[in-house]
């Protein structure tokens, strides 16, 4: 597992936010993906797979996706996949 560069965690919130249509300046790293920032099912799939483009990733584990609650757990699923 790589440790996440500053300029890549912004990147994650920065893709969350186009996802979801909502300010960067709204998503932070603790940030509730369902309750906060009003994501859905589809919505996790669509992060997934542009995490994957974005950080050239071959894939993130659907066990690990399911998981996903906050900004964090996106972040620490594309480190540990990095």
């Amino acid at each position: 597992m790589s440790a996440l560069s500053d300029a890549a965690r912004e990147r994650i919130r920065g893709i969350v936010a186009e996802h979801l249509c909502c300010k960067p300046a709204q998503v932070f790293d603790h940030s509730h993906l369902f309750d906060e920032l009003g994501c859905d099912s589809l919505d996790v799939i669509e992060i997934g797979i542009a995490m994957e483009e974005e950080f050239d990733i071959n894939a993130i584990p659907d066990d690990d996706v399911e998981k996903w609650r906050t900004v964090a757990d996106i972040q620490a699923s594309v480190a540990a996949a990095a």
